[in-house]
């Protein structure tokens, strides 16, 4: 009924040693490696600096205009910090991701992630973004212009709590602003209200919503304004298409949740973060939004949300005081492990298991 156990042939402590130098392999290789900077780290500084200089000319330009910076909330003065309800405030927020993505290092990876999407002077992307985070988008057009992309820019005037929530100072004044001082040049090509349907619904408090007809009426940007989530996902495949010029998107940018590029769907919710290759063809873009679009359209999509964890797999500090100097985080470096050494270490944890078969026979 019950098998006799056979002692194996393999000396258990010889085992034991082939572990125990295992284990120490790795720790020794955990050590022993370097930080190289990564093949694109002068323009992940450059883009970096940008962002940072830009930071500083929207505090300047808040200051100028009547605005006061609570520093109880925007630790780093750099006025890309909102207030927690105003007019056109959407949805709830999270503080600490907000002042996160303040960060210039985020302007590094995604010179990182347009490394390694192999882009160069003069491709075309496309950005869908909320005024959730106003940092965010500094950050990828502060890459974009580094590398001299050219940007078609949609932008949803709604934004989650501590967002760019201000009526007067959304991210369109302060990209006014960047542009006038000759910081960047990037155009927004049409703006949304955002929010629910991208039509503002559900806000808070309803009278609010003359507030995103007053700021799109002051902006003279075009607007998209449709009956349906569906509409407006149409809609702004068509200013893309007609905005490329015959050039072919090679990657779209989602900053925030805005349904239009975000997705309505269960599955939306569960989307990584980070850049996202296409595998999988999903056609149901029309309820899905421009991340499922832009994939089944053999285009890459690089989706910039939860944005706590993104930073961490990123090698980016997060809510760091002071925000850090540009060059020195691991985003812009790749960890090199001497090949040949793995290669001796390999050998060397076999070494026992082999001698092991080798003389038990």
């Amino acid at each position: 009924m019950f098998t006799k156990w056979v002692k194996g042939k393999i000396n258990i402590k010889l085992i034991i040693i082939s572990a125990v130098i295992a284990l120490s392999s790795l720790l020794f290789l955990s050590v022993s490696s370097s930080r190289i900077e990564h093949p694109a780290f002068k323009e992940q500084v450059e883009a970096a600096l940008k962002m940072s200089e830009a930071e500083e000319i929207i505090y300047q330009a808040k200051i100028d205009q009547g605005y006061q910076i609570d520093t109880a909330l925007d630790l780093n003065k750099t006025a890309l910090i909102g207030k927690e309800y105003t007019p056109i405030t959407t949805t709830l927020g999270n503080l600490k991701a907000k002042r996160t993505a303040t960060n210039p290092d985020f302007a590094a990876l995604i010179i990182r992630y347009f490394d390694q999407l192999n882009l160069k002077k003069g491709d075309k992307i496309a950005v869908g973004a909320s005024g959730s985070f106003p940092g965010l988008i500094l950050a990828v057009i502060s890459a974009a212009e580094t590398i001299d992309l050219d940007v078609e820019l949609i932008y949803s005037i709604g934004a989650s709590m501590y967002g760019a929530n201000i009526p007067d100072f959304t991210f369109i004044e302060m990209l006014k602003q960047l542009q006038k001082d000759n910081i960047l040049n990037t155009e927004i090509t049409a703006i949304s209200f955002g929010g629910d349907n991208d039509r503002a619904d559900n806000l808070f408090f309803i009278e609010n919503k003359n507030s995103f007809f007053e700021i799109s009426q002051k902006s003279k940007i075009p607007l998209i304004y449709e009956k349906t989530l569906k509409e407006s996902v149409e809609q702004r495949i068509k200013i893309f298409r007609n905005s490329s010029q015959n050039k072919k998107i090679k990657v779209f940018i989602n900053i925030g949740g805005a349904s239009a590029n975000f997705g309505n769907t269960a599955s939306s919710v569960k989307f990584e973060n980070g850049l996202t290759i296409p595998g999988k063809l999903n056609t149901e873009y029309t309820e899905n939004g421009l991340l499922s679009y832009f994939l089944s359209k053999n285009i890459p999509v690089i989706h910039l949300l939860n944005i706590e964890n993104l930073a961490r797999k990123s090698g980016i500090k997060v809510d760091p005081v002071p925000l850090p100097e540009p060059g020195k985080a691991d985003v812009y470096y790749i960890v090199d492990h001497n090949k040949i050494l793995i290669l001796l270490l390999l050998i060397l944890m076999a070494f026992p298991l082999f001698y092991a078969k080798v003389f038990s026979e």
